[in-house]
């Protein structure tokens, strides 16, 4: 590490990080045994991990596509109705205002 004012502000963050790394040793690998060193077991969850972390990516790429195409869709569809309720010429107004969005 190293020394001098550079050093100085990351010390705080330095010894959490610290603390965290040993408490994580300590209940993985000490009187709790969370921590297999050999997957022979715990080789199922690796693939559940690498599952969810797919479904994640896909819903990311995907579902939230989907959503902003529904809330636009949406809210076309919402001024199209306030539009024609207030006796907006429709056609003309539609096009402008598609053309804004």
């Amino acid at each position: 590490f190293s020394s001098g004012a550079a050093a100085a502000p990351a010390a705080p963050a330095m010894n959490n990080y610290i603390k965290f790394v040993a408490v994580f040793a300590f209940v993985t690998g000490g009187p709790a045994g969370l921590y297999d060193e050999e997957p022979t077991q715990t080789w199922p969850l690796g693939l559940l991990v690498i599952a969810g972390s797919a479904a994640m990516v896909a819903f990311t790429r995907i579902g939230l596509a989907l959503a902003v195409n529904f809330v636009t869709k949406y809210l076309k569809h919402r001024r199209q109705k306030q539009m024609y309720e207030e006796g907006e010429d429709q056609h003309h107004a539609t096009q402008d205002e598609l053309a804004e969005l």
